[in-house]
């Protein structure tokens, strides 16, 4: 299926007001403040989905309600084979895919996942996690013919996706950076945090969910290590998020999301997170996994 697409300022790279990949953040884990980069302007089709934004605020039509959705983080560097959870998604049937994190650490890796990705008939919203490069990801969005480019959309710096009556508020990279690769990679400061709550403003009954990197709550990740995000908390909380799909880290926690492929995630209590996605349904009962 070929979507028609109107490609608007380059559609989906991700633009930004500086000459780099985005405004940076000093201190002892510097960082890129990916998601106060200023977002591209979006105007397209993919099958019977149109995706336009105005800001930081994309708006999605055409969706069924409850609106199925598969949620997974990349599979970084790992080298197995993409198919077979490709062929799990398409067979779950979802409208939207949501991939959040882990895209993998150099331009080829993300290019091969995007253009895996867009094999899909769906499109999929990229929320960048703390070992991500914007500029690697803009470079992989860059590469891809256009009917590829207009299924990827780069979810980082947005602050809402209008889903129907449903809310998605991106709260994308590593919290002070501390989970970033080096010091070029995606992070989420205090001010962040501060600006995504006060742009998204306070819930007037609407259904909302979080979108992040980092889970919604310090958590201890593997060897007992201080993990999550008090950061995200105090989004999700501003913001009257009811519930959030994170990719870190991997303790035991409801909307935890696993690696694409790869091995088995291994978990701080010993279980193991195997890989591949999970499906959700979101609608005015909230959130509800499918499998």
């Amino acid at each position: 299926m070929k979507p028609a697409a109107s490609l608007v300022l380059s559609l989906l790279l991700s633009a930004c007001t500086c000459s780099g990949a985005g405004p940076t953040a000093g201190g002892a884990t510097p960082y890129v403040r990916c998601a106060m980069r200023e977002p591209a302007v979006i105007d397209t089709e993919v099958g019977p989905l149109r995706m336009r934004s105005e800001g930081r605020v994309l708006t999605i039509e055409g969706a069924p309600s409850p609106l199925r959705i598969a949620a997974f983080r990349g599979p970084a560097l790992a080298e197995e084979p993409l198919e077979p959870a490709l062929d799990a998604i398409e067979a779950g049937r979802p409208a939207l895919q949501i991939l959040i994190g882990s895209l993998g650490d150099d331009e080829a890796h993300v290019t091969a996942l995007l253009r895996a990705l867009a094999s899909l008939a769906t499109p999929t919203l990229v929320v960048m996690g703390g070992r991500d490069h914007p500029s690697d990801l803009r470079a992989a969005l860059a590469a891809l013919d256009d009917d590829a480019r207009s299924k990827i959309v780069d979810a980082s710096a947005l602050r809402r996706i209008v889903v129907g009556g449903i809310e998605l508020v991106p709260v994308a990279g590593a919290p002070d950076g501390r989970y970033a690769r080096d010091d070029d990679a995606c992070g989420l400061g205090e001010g962040d945090a501060s600006a995504i709550a006060s742009d998204v403003g306070e819930n007037r009954g609407t259904l909302r969910f979080a979108i992040s990197y980092a889970a919604p709550s310090p958590l201890l990740g593997l060897e007992g290590a201080e993990a999550g995000s008090s950061l995200v908390a105090d989004v999700a909380h501003r913001t009257g998020a009811r519930a959030s799909l994170f990719a870190w880290p991997d303790a035991p926690s409801e909307g935890l999301v696993p690696p694409l492929a790869g091995p088995a995630a291994l978990s701080s209590d010993g279980s193991r997170l195997g890989p591949g996605a999970i499906l959700f349904d979101l609608g005015p009962e909230g959130m509800i996994r499918v499998h």
